[in-house]
């Protein structure tokens, strides 16, 4: 679940692997800025993937 730190800012856990690679856990940090990019950009990359144009 993404949570606010001491300071303010966002943390994410993630879960980071590669194939059958054992799972690393960690937690992405990001400022208000930062959150609202990726937000922004996830956004657009799923508007995109519903009207057919990212595979």
């Amino acid at each position: 679940m993404v949570r606010h730190t001491e300071a303010g800012r966002f943390a994410v856990p993630l879960d980071l692997f590669e194939g059958d690679a054992e799972r690393t856990s960690l937690l992405l940090v990001l400022t208000a800025d930062e959150a609202a990019t990726v937000y922004d950009q996830l956004g657009a990359l799923l508007t995109a993937k519903r009207e057919g144009g990212v595979q």
